[in-house]
């Protein structure tokens, strides 16, 4: 597509009551998309985006860091949201079917998609509780998690979970490649963003969430939200049907996506094995957790993608991000656990 020689506008209605969604008026060519603009700190908006995302809406919605295209990935023996898998292939044209998507799922959820007999006993022993789970997110805030997959998770569908085969397919190397299916587990601490998945999850329970960076394939995400604007001009496309946006995270401005860990399995040392360095450093993220085993850095670890130098620490905007969270929430729930 010559994207030059298209009609393209976007224009956004903000408003000044911040109960009113914002709307983000797209026109391609002869077609027009009108796009509501949530906030995701914005107690009335919550329901909507939780239910809209149930009902498989392509999502753009800010996390730590970067925008993210999200949508719900139906159970493969259902027919709801059948199409749900689309929609990180519409966002990324180039996508190979082999990269598949991480699941986007809260730590009280988890547990539905590991493997604990396939772990390490003392990692199986810690996630299989619920407590030390949200602990975990909460203290090292943005990060992935390799897991082995139930080998019966036929209630998963293939667009979340990695086989041996895709990663010889990819050509990893060697030191990463594992014996078993295996989910990229993704979560960041946020306490908004837990209230919506858990009503999203009320309205679909027959089905998780998947996300990837909102990017075309090999161009750098969307840092901001005026990167939306620019991704519709300079493609020529609109793949999503609504997004989220945070005052509260982006202007501190992390900027970076985030780090990826494996869990061991059996037979293998008792070590976090770390394929993607990120946003936060390994030695700040090992103290942060409180972690009783070390990291494996691998030599083929890659780096995640980032605004920045690789050489820059992130970290202590990460954290950052947590504690305006979490005090913005604070305010608007003085009687949450939070506040105790």
């Amino acid at each position: 597509m010559n994207v030059e020689q298209i009609k393209i506008i976007v224009d956004v209605r903000r408003y000044s009551d911040p109960r009113k969604p914002w709307v983000m008026d797209v026109t391609i060519g002869d077609t027009s998309k009108q796009v509501p603009v949530y906030h995701c700190r914005e107690d009335s908006h919550q329901e909507e985006i939780a239910k809209e995302f149930a009902n498989g809406k392509a999502c753009v919605a800010f996390g730590v860091g970067l925008y993210g295209v999200a949508g719900m990935v139906a159970d493969p023996r259902t027919k709801r949201n059948s199409e749900g898998a689309e929609i990180f292939f519409r966002a990324k044209t180039n996508r190979d079917p082999h990269a598949k998507v991480p699941i986007f799922i809260t730590p009280r959820d988890m547990h539905q998609v590991i493997d604990f007999d396939a772990m390490h006993p003392k990692f199986a022993k810690l996630f299989s509780n619920r407590e030390w789970r949200e602990n975990l997110w909460r203290n090292g805030v943005s990060f992935h998690i390799v897991f082995p997959v139930p080998k019966d998770a036929h209630y998963i569908h293939p667009v979340l979970i990695t086989t041996p085969e895709d990663l010889k397919h990819a050509n990893k190397p060697e030191e990463q490649m594992v014996s078993v299916n295996t989910v990229s587990a993704f979560w960041w601490h946020d306490p908004d963003w837990q209230r919506i998945a858990y009503r999203a999850a009320s309205y679909n329970p027959f089905g998780f969430a998947g996300i990837s960076s909102f990017n075309e394939h090999k161009q750098a995400p969307a840092w901001i939200f005026n990167d939306l604007s620019t991704f519709i001009h300079q493609t020529g496309k609109c793949p999503f049907d609504m997004v989220v946006r945070d005052e509260i995270g982006e202007p501190v401005s992390v900027r970076s996506s985030h780090p990826q860990y494996r869990v061991p399995l059996k037979g293998e040392q008792a070590e976090w094995i770390v394929i993607r360095h990120g946003s936060i450093s390994i030695d700040r993220w090992l103290k942060a957790v409180g972690s009783p085993f070390p990291a494996r850095r691998l030599a083929t670890a890659t780096v995640a993608a980032r605004a920045t130098s690789s050489e820059k620490d992130l970290s202590e905007l990460v954290f950052t991000v947590r504690d305006k969270t979490i005090e913005d929430y604070c305010r608007r729930h003085p009687k949450s656990a939070y506040n105790r």
